[in-house]
């Protein structure tokens, strides 16, 4: 029978139509994820610290112990450098934590 053939064909065009629109939402949901994290990414790399230490030997274990180590499971890395006493910065501080901020404990 024809219709009987009509019918089958025409279920199976909607289960495609609609397979294929979850498809594009899952995509567009991904897409969207990405975009999302990529932008959190791009934001820490505007953020900096500068930490001055009170020894050699302080400064080295905090390197040695911190450096390429990741941030908060954000796949951003820490990158510590030196920075010399006579380097100047452009940017006003925004925040200070100084011995007495971290006597209550972190």
């Amino acid at each position: 029978d024809v219709s009987d053939e009509d019918d089958d064909i025409s279920d199976e065009d909607d289960d495609d139509i609609s397979d294929g629109a979850d498809d594009e939402d899952k995509e567009n949901a991904a897409d969207s994820m990405e975009k999302i994290r990529q932008y959190q990414l791009n934001r820490l790399k505007y953020y900096y610290a500068v930490v001055d230490c009170d020894s050699l030997e302080t400064a080295s274990k905090l390197y040695d112990e911190c450096d390429g180590m990741e941030m908060e499971l954000s796949q951003s890395r820490l990158d510590l450098r030196f920075v010399p006493d006579e380097m100047t910065f452009d940017d006003a501080i925004k925040e200070r934590a100084m011995d007495r901020d971290m006597a209550g404990g972190y």
